[in-house]
C-alpha cells in the first residue's frame, strides 16, 4: 500500500467544501456549528447561502453526480463553505459507498454535520462534502469559485524534477521512455504520448504538482474509480500522466514497492535529473508490458530498448517472433522474486495473462488467477 502515515504531517494545505443542501432550513444550523468548530487546521475561506436557478442547480448535480437529474438542492438554495485544511491527514478509511483513501479531517466532519444537521450518518440529502481536492473543484467550477484554488505550473522539465526531487519524501520512478522528456513540452501537445510515473503516494504527488484528473466522473477521488490519468501544466502545455502508486496492481505491489527502492537517478542530455528503474528492472517490467498490457506483442515499439538492455546486461537478445520464449524469461524472473501477475484497477490497462503460454500452462494459470480473483 502506499506510505500514507511517511507523508503525513508534510503534505500541503488543501481545499476543500461543505454543502448545506438546503440552506434555507439549516444554513443558520450550519453557520453556528462552524463558528463552534475547534479544529485549527480548518480555515473557512467563504461562508454564503446561494440562491441557484434550476439550471445552475443541474450543472451542479452534472458536476459532483455526472447525472443533472440528481440534484439534492432544496427551496433552491445551498449554504456552501469553501475551506483550507492546512495540515491533511490521509488514510484508508470507509466512506459512504466503499473504501478508499481519503482526508480523515474531512471525513469526520462531515459525519459529524449529518449526524448533528441531518440527524444521521446517512443524511446524504442534508450535507455534502468533499474528501479531496478535485471533489472539491467539481463543487466551486459550476459555481464560478475557483478562485480559491491554485494550481502549481511549471515552467519546463527541469523546473519540474527539480521541485519533485527536493520532496524527498515523494518516492516516485519514471517507468519507461524517459527519452521523451528530453523533447520540450510543446512535442507532447500535437501526439497522443504520456509519461507513466510509480509513486508511493498518489494524493502527496497530485498536490506537490498541481495535476488535475482528466476523467472526472472515474478518476481515483470519485469512490475510489480507476481512472489514475491527470494533466500537469508544464511549459503552458497540459502534459498527461498515468499517476501509478503502490498497490494498484499496475504489477504486483512488491515489485512496485521494489521498482521504487531500487531506482536510480539519470541526468538527461537536457540536463533533466529524474529517478527510473534499475536496468533489470527497466527490462522486465517492459516485457511485462509489452506481453500482459497490449495487444500486437510482436510490434512493439518498446521491444528495441528490451534488445538494448539484454545487450548492455550481456544476456541472451530477445526474439519477440517467438513469444512463448519470451513469456518463459518473464515467469521465470516473476517466480524467481515471488511476484504476482495481478489484474489492474485501472481498466485501461489490458491483462492479457495468455500471451506466450501454451495451452498446457494457460490452464494452470487460469486456475491460479481465479482463487484470487
Amino acid at each position: 500500500m502506499e506510505e500514507l502515515d511517511f507523508i503525513n504531517g508534510i503534505r500541503p494545505s488543501e481545499i476543500h467544501t461543505i454543502i448545506v443542501w438546503d440552506g434555507k432550513k439549516n444554513g443558520e444550523k450550519a453557520q453556528e456549528y462552524m463558528n463552534n468548530l475547534s479544529l485549527e487546521n480548518i480555515k473557512i475561506l467563504y461562508n454564503s447561502k446561494i440562491i441557484l436557478s434550476k439550471q445552475q442547480e443541474y450543472a451542479l448535480a452534472k458536476s459532483i453526480y455526472n447525472n443533472s437529474r440528481f440534484s439534492k438542492v432544496k427551496n433552491s438554495t445551498i449554504h456552501l463553505f469553501v475551506l483550507q485544511d492546512t495540515k491533511p491527514i490521509y488514510s484508508f478509511e470507509k466512506a459512504t459507498t466503499c473504501w478508499q483513501v481519503l482526508n480523515k479531517t474531512m471525513k469526520t466532519l462531515k459525519e459529524d454535520m449529518r449526524l448533528k444537521i441531518g440527524g444521521s450518518l446517512r443524511s446524504t440529502g442534508s450535507i455534502h462534502g468533499s474528501y479531496n481536492p478535485e471533489e472539491a473543484f467539481c463543487v466551486l467550477k459550476p459555481l464560478n469559485l475557483m478562485k480559491y484554488t491554485q494550481r502549481k505550473t511549471f515552467q519546463d522539465f527541469n523546473d519540474f524534477f527539480t521541485h519533485l526531487n527536493k520532496h524527498n519524501k515523494l518516492k516516485y520512478t519514471i517507468l519507461r521512455s524517459f527519452q521523451e522528456i528530453e523533447n520540450l513540452p510543446e512535442w507532447f501537445k500535437t501526439r497522443t504520448n504520456d509519461i507513466d510515473i510509480l509513486v508511493n503516494d498518489y494524493y502527496y504527488f497530485k498536490s506537490l504538482t498541481g495535476a488535475r484528473s482528466r476523467n472526472k466522473f472515474y478518476m481515483r477521488e470519485r469512490d475510489n474509480g480507476y481512472s489514475i490519468q491527470s494533466i500537469i501544466s508544464i511549459g503552458g502545455i497540459e502534459i498527461p500522466f498515468d499517476i501509478r502508486f503502490v498497490g494498484d496492481n499496475y504489477v504486483d505491489s512488491k515489485w512496485e514497492q521494489d521498482l521504487i527502492n531500487r531506482r536510480s537517478k539519470l541526468p538527461l542530455k537536457t540536463g533533466v535529473i529524474i529517478y527510473t528503474p534499475d536496468y533489470k528492472d527497466e527490462l522486465y517490467s517492459l516485457i511485462y508490458h509489452i506481453l500482459i498490457q497490449k495487444y500486437n506483442p510482436k510490434t512493439s515499439k518498446h521491444i528495441p530498448r528490451v534488445q538494448y538492455l539484454q545487450s548492455l546486461m550481456k544476456i541472451p537478445i530477445s526474439n519477440f517472433k517467438d513469444l512463448v520464449t519470451v513469456r518463459k524469461k518473464l515467469d521465470v524472473f516473476m517466480q524467481k522474486n515471488k511476484y504476482i501477475y495481478k489484474k489492474p484497477y485501472d481498466r485501461g490497462v489490458k491483462f492479457l495473462i495468455n500471451t506466450g503460454l501454451r495451452e498446457s500452462n494457460r490452464n494452470n494459470i487460469i486456475k491460479k488467477l481465479g482463487k484470487m480473483w
